[in-house]
């Protein structure tokens, strides 16, 4: 009997972490496929399951329905999202509107992604109804570790590792001249020199474990942290930013020993930029080119 969606843990007959290979005695096909030496990052289509499960190194990551998703009995796909918040008594973490191109003949579609991370799941919805579930497992995801990551994503290692996830490349221009990305869950942006990891960039959620509780860098005061990481506060650049149309000054701030550069506006901390010290190279670009 199909057991559906347990969270953070599997849906029917596909566990969370266990090697793609199990499956394969299902009808299947192997989909888009990693460029990277470094790495196997693949996915798998099952046709008589109705999924496609995304895989990095062979193990499955993460698992996406789009015709059915049973959860406690009912299909999620094409509920009603406010049926299925109200249903649940779910509440989501993260929001983000993502264009999706239609296929031949077909207009694109503005779909709404909202985040669910203690549920381990991501709902992308158009015209208030359902039309795709990931089902992935956050519970275990090591938020920022200084000089090293944050959550899945380290630093200095090839961007093509994180393929399996959903993002989108971003154009170049005359501030950003080099690759970068944009992944949605979780929400960052990666700055890449010779296709590596070298900065990642947070701007709605900047996870740090501290004295047992989840504190987020991003809306934190700045005075307050300066006290949790105990570290006295270095001289700022001082860049002007366009926010949402108009000019707004930002004192920017490098601490070396812990890999952080950070965005104040009014003693707030608006933007969190994380990197290697003795590695990373891309960090500081926007100071320099700074006028």
């Amino acid at each position: 009997m199909n057991k559906g969606l347990i969270l953070n843990t599997s849906y029917n007959d596909f566990i969370l972490g266990t090697h793609v290979s199990d499956y394969f005695d299902k009808r299947h096909e192997e989909g888009v496929a990693s460029d990277s030496p470094y790495d196997d990052i693949v996915s798998f289509e099952f046709y008589d399951d109705g999924v496609e499960v995304w895989c990095k190194n062979n193990i499955i990551d993460s698992i996406f329905c789009e015709t059915t998703c049973i959860y406690e009995g009912v299909n999620l796909i094409g509920m009603k999202f406010d049926e299925f918040l109200n249903r649940f008594h779910f509440s989501p973490d993260d929001e983000d509107v993502i264009w999706l191109e239609g296929g031949e003949g077909k207009n694109g579609q503005n779909q709404h992604v909202y985040d669910f991370d203690k549920e381990g799941l991501q709902i992308w919805v158009w015209r208030n109804k359902i039309r795709t579930v990931i089902i992935g497992d956050y519970s275990n995801c090591t938020d920022l570790i200084l000089n090293k990551s944050y959550q899945e994503f380290e630093l200095n290692v090839p961007i093509s590792n994180y393929f399996y996830k959903k993002y989108k490349e971003l154009d170049p221009d005359t501030t950003h001249p080099f690759k970068r990305y944009q992944f949605y869950s979780p929400e960052v942006e990666i700055w890449c020199r010779n296709d590596l990891v070298d900065t990642i960039i947070n701007e709605s959620i900047c996870a740090y474990e501290y004295q047992n509780k989840t504190v987020n860098l991003v809306g934190l005061g700045y005075d307050a942290f300066l006290r949790i990481f105990d570290v006295t506060s270095p001289v700022s650049k001082q860049i002007y930013v366009d926010a949402n149309g108009r000019k707004e000054l930002r004192h920017v701030y490098e601490f070396d020993t812990l890999g952080l550069q950070i965005w104040v506006w009014h003693k707030s901390i608006k933007k969190v930029l994380i990197y290697n010290t003795k590695e990373s190279k891309l960090h500081r670009t926007l100071i320099e080119t700074a006028k």
